[in-house]
């Protein structure tokens, strides 16, 4: 499997080390694992696993190119976020 890096992009110009440097550090490490979880395969199709160390297992999504890969890891926030929602409101409709 080859891997590649993606470049570390961040929107905080302030130059302020020292009081986000706890902040930076967290940062880094997510970035990191990020990036050992990101690589090719031997088709050359992009994958992205992520593990939430809960022992249920890696989800993996592929694609052919990184926009690809970006429309599916949208498409899954997207599923997650409308399955939280309708858990919320399960929940609230079951406390009244």
């Amino acid at each position: 499997m080859s891997q590649f890096n993606i470049p570390n992009q961040t929107d905080d110009d302030s130059g302020s080390d020292e009081s986000t440097q706890t902040g930076s550090q967290a940062d880094d490490a997510a970035q990191t694992q990020a990036d050992d979880d990101l690589h090719q395969n031997e088709q050359g199709d992009y994958v992205q696993e992520i593990d939430l160390g809960d022992g249920a297992g890696k989800q993996v999504f592929k694609s052919k190119s990184l926009t690809g890969l970006v429309k599916e890891l949208t498409k899954a926030q997207e599923n997650a976020t409308r399955k939280i929602r309708q858990q919320e409101f399960d929940l609230k409709r079951r406390v009244k």
